[in-house]
């Protein structure tokens, strides 16, 4: 009767691991890919950075950044990481197996994209 009682205990508590994610570690590199404008490649080596702030916060480097860099919060939904922050509310950015995603509005009113692959 006590394992009984004990089962469903331990049970409840393994949900409690998703809210202690490090989303940040999972997510944090080097990727190297395409930068690409409306179609048209602008470069095709481009390299943006992604570094740990915290567990759901990672600082992002990349050229076309007013600033060069920027923080970005990260969730997981279904196996995607999502990158999000207020000041760029145009942009999105998805991880996914090691892919790095971005489309974003540029200021020239057209859509500037990325797509890379973490380095290992």
């Amino acid at each position: 009767m006590v394992l009984f009682l004990a089962s469903p205990m331990l049970v409840s508590c393994g949900g409690d691991d998703d809210d202690n994610q490090n989303y940040g570690k999972d997510v944090e590199g080097q990727y190297v890919g395409e930068l690409s404008s409306e179609g048209v490649v602008i470069d095709d080596t481009y390299v943006i950075k992604l570094n740990r702030i915290s567990d759901n916060l990672v600082e992002m480097e990349a050229a076309f950044l007013a600033d060069g860099s920027d923080n970005f919060n990260v969730s997981l939904d279904n196996g995607v990481y999502t990158l999000s922050t207020i000041k760029h509310s145009n942009m999105s950015v998805m991880v996914t197996r090691g892919n790095l995603r971005i489309t974003f509005l540029n200021n020239a009113g057209t859509t500037t994209s990325f797509s890379g692959t973490r380095q290992k």
